[in-house]
């Protein structure tokens, strides 16, 4: 594990090689798959696969209400 790897983990309980590595794990099974990335110049870039826009965008928005759901919790 590299150092910006480990300061993620440390900091966030997860850095973005384990989360990508995960995915990368079951990408097998995965049917559809949404991605959004920041990177370090703050420039964000987004990633998708899927056969239907709308479950997509549905992806989106679960992500967006575990999210307010953590911070809820904070």
């Amino acid at each position: 594990m590299d150092i910006k790897s480990y300061k993620q983990k440390k900091k966030r309980g997860l850095s973005v090689r384990q989360v990508i590595e995960s995915a990368l794990n079951d990408v097998d099974q995965l049917d559809s798959i949404v991605i959004v990335a920041k990177y370090d110049n703050n420039n964000i870039a987004t990633g998708y696969s899927g056969d239907n826009n709308v479950e997509l965008a549905g992806l989106c928005e679960f992500v967006k209400a575990e999210l307010v759901e953590l911070i809820a919790e904070e």
